[in-house]
């Protein structure tokens, strides 16, 4: 039997453990794969309701459902992607009339019966048209029934604020935004109207 010249065996050795490597790397990232895919099909993207977690005594709103899987939500801010251009969604809010206020909570996870009013803002496109969606929780609407949601370039439209239910204690309603690259003044709710906005309570998404 021919022995095999050291070098080659060497250099056969290191193309196995590579061949090796990269299996073992296509395996992680299909498995990876594989319980992404599994994780998301339990969501409805139509569905308001199975865009929540049950965490603990709270619910969590998936922001990759929520979006229509074109937002993420960190350190506060909403990053969206719209095609080939990414924009990043800042909140403002007031209560009772003090600015970022930690009396009002925003976040997408929701204590609704914790007694501390909490509120949230998503972006999703729903047949080419881009939309706001509002939530709040019970201790919101307990506190503030009279919800207003002003929009427009000049907030030159207004409604009541649904409160319809997302899920127990959880409650949204939704407003086209026409806003482009270049934007104005985001949506808004709050218990404010155009002739009081003294001490009042508000959420923006801008």
């Amino acid at each position: 039997m021919a022995k095999i010249p050291k070098h080659k065996e060497v250099r056969r050795k290191r193309i196995i453990a590579g061949i090796i490597a990269v299996s073992v790397i296509i395996v992680i990232l299909a498995s990876a794969l594989a319980y992404y895919l599994m994780s998301m099909a339990k969501y409805d993207f139509d569905d308001t309701r199975s865009w929540f977690d049950k965490k603990g005594d709270a619910y969590g709103l998936n922001i990759f459902a929520s979006t229509n899987g074109m937002g993420e939500f960190s350190d506060g801010t909403l990053s969206f992607l719209e095609g080939d251009y990414e924009y990043l969604f800042i909140y403002e809010w007031a209560y009772k009339g003090e600015i970022a206020s930690d009396n009002l909570v925003i976040s997408p996870l929701f204590h609704t019966k914790d007694g501390i009013p909490e509120a949230f803002a998503a972006m999703r496109y729903e047949n080419s048209t881009r939309y706001a969606y509002f939530f709040v929780d019970e201790d919101w609407k307990k506190e503030m029934p009279n919800t207003m949601l002003f929009w427009g370039d000049i907030y030159e439209n207004e409604k009541e604020f649904s409160f319809n239910e997302a899920q127990k204690g959880v409650y949204y309603d939704k407003v086209e935004d026409k806003r482009g690259r270049i934007r104005g003044p985001g949506p808004l709710i709050g218990d404010l109207s155009r002739e009081t906005q003294e001490k009042k309570t508000f959420v923006r998404i801008n």
